[in-house]
């Protein structure tokens, strides 16, 4: 019945709600998830990341419930025991938590939007730490208590979580490419003929302006200034509840000396 609480445990706490963590943290990175149909009215990433966390809640309570019910009576209540047990009443209450904050979302142009998803993105990342945290004293305990085999649980785990993190670590590298991509790209702008603007107007080689990205120029008699703001581009990275945007402002104005 150990055995069966190991493997509850680590189902729910090292796969499913990581893996829900990670959807909703690079929803904007994969692109399947960008191009999925919506389900139910609801975007797939969300409907995926409430599936897993959702799961891995009810797998890492039912842990819960073997262990309460295989150790009752035991009389088992040394340091590690009592730290182990802490840490998964602690991890399965800020689960319950989180999936109610969850449920109360404001709207997206609510004022306090923001300090809801740092509260609910934070929830999530503290239970995660000490859902591992619980994983690593409980296969401690099945190896030196219990008399289980090391290699059967740190084996699959360790492949689990690095897998996890590599993916982590590879969508953030991508997203922050990405990002830097958007930050380089503008918008050229083009602008009326020096006929069009006058004889005031200075020459271009091409006799256009071209308008660039935050660049002054100016010619003989006549001068041109060009403003454009700089690209906003926001990723899922950092868990920013903010749509990807990429937008550049561009202004033009024409001055001429009398």
């Amino acid at each position: 019945m150990l055995a069966l609480h190991g493997a509850l445990a680590a189902a729910g706490w090292v796969l499913l709600v990581p893996l829900g963590l990670l959807l909703a943290r690079h929803r904007r990175n994969i692109a399947p998830l960008r191009s999925a149909p919506k389900l139910g009215g609801k975007d797939m990433w969300f409907v995926l990341h409430l599936a897993c966390v959702v799961t891995g809640v009810c797998c890492g309570a039912a842990s819960i419930g073997v262990a309460v019910q295989e150790l009752r009576g035991s009389g088992m209540s040394d340091s590690t025991e009592t730290a182990h047990r802490a840490i998964g009443w602690t991890v399965l209450g800020l689960a319950v938590l989180q999936l109610m904050v969850g449920g109360v979302k404001p709207q997206p142009d609510a004022p306090r939007r923001q300090a809801w998803f740092r509260i609910h993105s934070n929830i999530g990342r503290v239970t995660t730490m000490l859902a591992w945290a619980g994983t690593g004293i409980g296969v401690y305990m099945a190896t030196t208590r219990y008399g289980q085999d090391m290699t059967a649980w740190v084996a699959p785990l360790v492949a689990t979580l690095g897998l996890m993190l590599g993916a982590e670590l590879g969508l953030e590298l991508s997203a922050t490419a990405a990002d830097g991509r958007a930050g380089e790209a503008y918008i050229v702008k083009e602008l009326p003929t020096k006929s069009e603007l006058g004889p005031q107007a200075g020459s271009s080689p091409s006799g256009r302006w071209m308008g660039g990205v935050s660049r002054k120029s100016s010619s003989g008699g006549g001068g041109l200034t060009h403003q454009s703001s700089g690209v906003t581009s926001q990723s899922s990275t950092g868990f920013e509840d903010k749509e990807a945007t990429t937008g550049i402002d561009c202004t033009a104005a024409v001055s001429a000396r009398g």
